[in-house]
């Protein structure tokens, strides 16, 4: 989820790293917009994190548009980590 100034946004994660994260959704961002991200991971014990981005670029792709940002003041460093490698697993998976 995507929030700025009040409005709320699903995105799809492309990529996501410490230093930035690339994802899809249905709204237009400019460079240099700061949102903030939310994370949540649906478990036995449900986990939630959230961080700063500030929008590097932004462009319409088939009806949706890709963001690219970078990331700061995350909440939970230790569950950042723990999603980033989680992400990360899935995507391997995938291309195998």
């Amino acid at each position: 989820m995507v929030t700025q100034e009040q409005e709320r946004t699903t995105a799809v994660i492309g990529n996501i790293s410490r230093n930035g994260i690339l994802f899809e959704s249905s709204r237009r961002f400019s460079a240099g917009d700061c949102a903030e991200c939310s994370l949540r991971v649906n478990s036995t014990t449900p986990r939630e994190i959230s961080f700063g981005i500030e929008v590097s670029y932004c462009y319409e792709n088939k009806g949706t548009f890709i963001t690219g940002a970078s990331i700061h003041a995350i909440s939970q460093d230790k569950w950042f980590d723990a999603f980033e490698k989680l992400f990360d697993m899935i995507v391997t998976r995938q291309g195998a």
